[in-house]
């Protein structure tokens, strides 16, 4: 869960402490230097946390502080609570619009905020929900068409819908629902997947729209060097060592990556030990 939105345990029984007209206040910005660095506080003596390559867009909270260094300003990035001076951000007159993914596989939803508040039903994992507001640790959610309240440890937050490296657990557990999905040519839905239909799907789920085609998603997001890849990137294969990208699959960790295979559907294959994703392994990008 982010810091940022987690309340501390002393305040988390006050009901109405943190509400939607708080979540209003964040934006939209965009790096505007090439190099950005991110502190862990509101000065250039505070530590860098992170740099960011220009045009890079965070979720810039509404708070900021004015010192000798000028204005700072809080922002999310990455999952971590972060200070970027003011000089290097753009900020956009849109408001970023705060949506959650359920992260547990059976999550009750609740006409209060409360464990004795009655059951209105239940959210799956990878269902995206509106969050309107936050109560102690409880969001405010949209549920059939009226209000209901969702524990906060089950869902993981994005803005705008762009993803955070800190949502990655919830892409990978919303991937690994389709295991054993058939392999279907065009496929788009979980009725059966191709391989480019699977990852779109995935990740829409997270905010993130990907092209239609492997090769055309190998054109979005940033290269990853050979062997640094992390958790929710996407590694791009030819065929029998054709030309050109023919085959897409989600990044799981330990070589391992998951993807609809025109054999097996949705299943794991190892990137470091199969001999033939070896041979036939071209790029990788990460994109958030």
């Amino acid at each position: 869960m982010n810091p940022f939105i987690k309340l501390a345990a002393s305040t988390a029984a006050i009901i109405g402490v943190f509400t939607s007209s708080a979540l209003a206040n964040y934006s939209v910005g965009t790096a505007t230097g090439s190099n950005v660095n991110l502190r862990s506080g509101a000065g250039t003596d505070q530590p860098i946390v992170a740099t960011v390559p220009l045009n890079t867009q965070i979720t810039v909270m509404g708070n900021n502080s004015a010192n000798g260094d000028g204005t700072w300003l809080q922002a999310q990035y990455d999952g971590q609570v972060v200070w970027v001076s003011g000089m290097y951000v753009s900020l956009s007159p849109e408001k970023a619009t705060l949506t959650g993914l359920v992260t547990g596989s059976s999550v009750n939803v609740r006409s209060g905020a409360g464990t004795d508040q009655a059951i209105l039903g239940q959210q799956t994992r990878g269902d995206n929900v509106a969050i309107h507001g936050q109560f102690g640790p409880w969001y405010q959610i949209t549920y059939r068409d009226g209000i209901g309240y969702i524990h906060s440890d089950y869902v993981s937050l994005s803005y705008n819908g762009l993803p955070s490296r800190g949502n990655t657990g919830a892409l990978i557990g919303f991937a690994e629902r389709f295991l054993g999905t058939p392999y279907i040519y065009g496929g788009t839905t979980p009725r059966g997947f191709d391989c480019s239909g699977y990852t779109q799907y995935v990740f829409r789920q997270m905010g993130y729209e990907l092209n239609r085609t492997a090769a055309a998603q190998s054109t979005q997001g940033t290269p990853v060097a050979y062997g640094e890849w992390q958790p929710g990137d996407l590694l791009f294969f030819r065929y029998y060592g054709g030309p050109g990208i023919n085959h897409v699959g989600i990044y799981v960790g330990n070589g391992v990556f998951i993807h609809s295979s025109s054999s097996s559907g949705v299943r794991y294959n190892n990137v470091l030990s199969d001999n033939y994703y070896i041979n036939n392994y071209v790029t990788a990008r990460r994109y958030f």
